[in-house]
């Protein structure tokens, strides 16, 4: 679902692009680390998403988008394996199949950040992908005035 919302925006297998960067940090079992890069997300998106368009950097992160993950082989990333694990729990709870809780205290804390970090990167990831991108020549040729009348495209006059 995660990834099937941001491939409208033209976003490639969003769980695989972020594997492999800072936000790996969360599969470390380490509270403090996973808090230090949720707040660090946070803050990022709070100080850069105010006004439009956004500033946001995924390279600060260490998130290195890459248009031909399309074309490699279908590998889980660990944020799907643990995606699956969490709806696998709550799926054997919801149906009853279990009376007793399969996580401890300390388990459920740490999907918790895990989940804040994921919706963060969800949100950096969009608010990059949504920016309008213009090559220097559209530029050039185009006054940016003319270029946000959406009035030719909806065929208003």
């Amino acid at each position: 679902m995660i990834e099937s919302l941001l491939h409208k925006f033209g976003v490639i297998k969003f769980l695989s692009q972020i594997e492999n960067s800072d936000l790996d940090v969360a599969f470390q079992d380490s509270k403090s680390e996973m808090i230090e890069i949720r707040d660090k997300l946070k803050a990022h998106l709070m100080e850069n998403v105010e006004y439009y368009p956004y500033n946001v950097d995924l390279e600060l992160f260490n998130i290195h988008y890459d248009d031909g993950i399309e074309r490699q082989k279908r590998q889980k990333s660990m944020w799907e394996d643990f995606l699956n694990e969490i709806l696998t729990n709550r799926h054997t709870i919801a149906h009853g199949n279990c009376l007793e809780s399969l996580c401890s205290h300390t388990e459920i804390e740490h999907s918790r950040i895990k989940i804040e970090i994921l919706i963060y990167a969800f949100v950096l990831v969009l608010c990059k992908f949504t920016l309008p991108f213009l090559t220097e020549n559209e530029v050039s040729r185009h006054n940016i005035d003319e270029f946000f009348d959406i009035g030719h495209i909806l065929d208003l006059d």
